[in-house]
């Protein structure tokens, strides 16, 4: 009688331990829907977010763009003031595509900030240094003893290299009888440039630039044209309109500087009125913690 009632027995266990499982077989598919729904709102959520950073910035990047790029493609600032310029471009250019990485993980507001703070902070840094640099230049080169200041005389110095290197060479091609010299295009066409021009590289490259573009020779001091029209043609020192190129590449870098700060500054309350608020929604939208900020 006992082993009956235990066989009894072990079925209604059987049944007492399956039907928890099928009470909750209804609700699997339930809960499967609602995590898909939340899955997919949360991504959708992460497009919007690329698609209005990407906007947002382009609406603040976008307008500086072009005048920092004159900038950058600026022979007299970027000489005078170094490669600052076209590193900004290549920040900016990339901060405009860093959006797309919204799909790839949780937006927050630190990488959104970062992705506007980040290239007009160092936007403004670069201008700050451009005014001050070529603020010194200017005034050194319409200075009377322009020869004397430490960032011209190396370039007057290379003016001088230039034109022995060039009255050598017409002599010893007149006593030579080889070449004409009214045949030369110019210094660059003498045997010796190019020694010369392994360590006068970059001032070379700047003062040919300098009679292409304006109607002088030389710096601080005018003189015989060495690298465009060589033949006789003289031409009034460069140092004015050096100086008046570098004025117009200051005030750019003043209006850029301006607009750099402005919108830095424009940041703080942007994140707490609008970016905050927007990312708190998305994370409960995910059921995400918060965002720390």
């Amino acid at each position: 009688s006992s082993a009956r009632l235990s066989a009894k027995a072990a079925p209604a266990r059987c049944r007492d331990r399956q039907a928890p499982r099928l009470l909750d077989a209804p609700a699997a598919p339930r809960l499967a829907r609602a995590d898909k729904m939340k899955s997919e709102s949360a991504q959708s959520l992460r497009r919007l977010f690329a698609v209005g950073h990407a906007i947002a910035l382009a609406l603040l990047l976008l307008p500086v763009l072009p005048i920092t790029f004159g900038l950058a493609r600026s022979v007299d600032a970027t000489f005078w003031s170094g490669k600052g310029m076209p590193m900004t471009v290549s920040a900016i250019s990339l901060a405009l595509v860093l959006p797309s990485l919204n799909l790839c993980f949780r937006p927050t507001s630190r990488f959104i900030l970062s992705t506007v703070f980040v290239p007009l902070g160092f936007l403004a840094a670069t201008c700050i240094i451009l005014r001050v640099r070529c603020r010194w230049a200017a005034e050194a080169l319409m200075e009377g003893t322009c020869i004397e200041h430490s960032d011209v005389s190396g370039l007057q110095e290379a003016q001088e290299v230039a034109d022995n290197l060039y009255g050598v060479c017409v002599n010893s091609l007149e006593k030579e009888g080889g070449v004409p010299p009214v045949l030369l295009n110019g210094v660059a066409d003498c045997p010796k440039y190019r020694k010369e021009a392994k360590r006068w590289r970059r001032e070379f490259k700047y003062i040919s630039s300098l009679e292409q573009r304006f109607p002088c020779a030389g710096v601080c001091y005018g003189g015989r044209r060495l690298w465009h029209d060589p033949q006789g043609a003289t031409g009034p020192p460069c140092g004015a309109f050096i100086a008046q190129s570098l004025e117009g590449a200051r005030s750019q870098a003043s209006t850029l500087l301006v607009y750099s700060i402005v919108v830095i500054l424009s940041l703080i309350p942007a994140h707490i009125f609008f970016l905050s608020p927007l990312v708190r929604r998305y994370d409960d939208a995910a059921l995400l913690p918060n965002e720390v900020f």
